[in-house]
């Protein structure tokens, strides 16, 4: 792509569309002073244009005709790709979440993060002995613990005084 060098990231490569997140760089583990834009690369015009601009997270629909983005200001819009010659602030539609329902089973998301961050350390870990543990005794000593934790539970004890 005869794109210009820049922090080029999240490439959605779509048959007349390349979609793509630039931003300033992260320095000294601050944010970048360049405020993210989702682009979109023409590659029958061989142009980039804006889509979204000022946004902290975004995705594309399957057929990349369409881009979903939460801006900074905490709002979710949908962006057409691809419509002739606008700006990013025309033709969008504010989506709102109010009555958005979704079914989760915070045990099973529990169990299934503990067991994504054991393995993990069970195949990453920066020495293969691992400092003489066993790994599968320790995951059967704390795995059962998960039965035990729960949402809104706080500690019983109390404070000294």
């Amino acid at each position: 792509m005869p794109l210009e060098a820049d922090n080029l990231t999240n490439l959605e490569a779509g048959d007349e569309m390349l979609l793509y997140q630039r931003s300033g760089p992260p320095y000294y583990g601050r944010d970048s002073g360049v405020k993210a834009g989702v682009m979109a690369y023409s590659i029958k015009d061989r142009e980039a244009k804006p889509v979204a601009e000022d946004v902290t997270a975004w995705g594309a629909t399957a057929d990349r005709k369409h881009v979903l983005a939460q801006l900074s200001s905490k709002e979710i819009k949908y962006f057409e790709v691809g419509a002739a010659s606008k700006s990013p602030s025309e033709d969008t539609k504010t989506v709102s979440l109010a009555g958005l329902v979704t079914t989760r089973v915070p045990a099973a998301e529990w169990r299934e993060i503990f067991a994504e961050v054991w393995r993990r350390y069970r195949d990453y870990f920066y020495v293969e002995n691992m400092h003489g543990y066993d790994w599968q005794k320790l995951r059967a000593k704390y795995e059962p613990l998960l039965e035990f934790v729960a949402p809104g539970r706080t500690s019983t004890t109390s404070s000294p005084k």
